[in-house]
């Protein structure tokens, strides 16, 4: 049960990804996405968290996964999870083919305005996930706020291929 207006050490955003991984080992499903992740690092570390995500009702088991695990939990529901699809053609994990089958709808303001943290940690997949309103109402807050870039520089090519992308507006 949430208290009616806690105050997180992390707020971590990110929609939640169904990863496919196809190795020379093998064929795996996993829960993914930098969110999970880090919520899970985060909570370890004895963190008091925030989980902000999007996701498809029908994956709310990693909602509650998330909750047993001791975070609050602030799943905004979307019409689909998004859906990686990773691919290893050999056993170097740094050579890997990314795409993407679904996406998550991207987050609002909304979703952020009301969440109370010593800091915020943007953890996309992909560009358009996380945009600069949801940013600037971050900023407003006066605290702490980090990105991992892979979240503004991922974007989607032909048949859903990801590619590295300048980030428009960095400057």
């Amino acid at each position: 049960m949430k208290s009616s207006n806690p105050v997180y050490d992390l707020a971590i955003i990110g929609n939640y990804t169904k990863d496919k991984i196809v190795s020379p080992t093998g064929t795996r499903y996993v829960d993914g996405g930098g969110f999970n992740y880090g919520v899970h690092v985060a909570v370890m570390m004895g963190l008091k968290v925030a989980a902000i995500t999007r996701l498809a009702r029908e994956d709310h088991y990693v909602v509650e996964s998330l909750l047993k695990l001791g975070a609050d939990v602030y799943p905004y529901y979307s019409p689909k999870s998004t859906h990686m699809f990773l691919y290893y053609p050999t056993s170097d994990v740094d050579n890997r083919q990314l795409s993407v089958t679904s996406v998550a709808d991207p987050f609002k303001p909304e979703h952020v305005q009301q969440i109370n943290a010593k800091g915020f940690l943007i953890n996309a997949s992909t560009r358009g996930e996380v945009d600069l309103d949801v940013i600037k109402v971050l900023q407003k807050k006066k605290v702490l706020v980090a990105a991992d870039v892979q979240g503004f520089v991922r974007t989607f090519v032909e048949q859903g291929i990801l590619s590295f992308e300048p980030w428009p507006g960095i400057e």
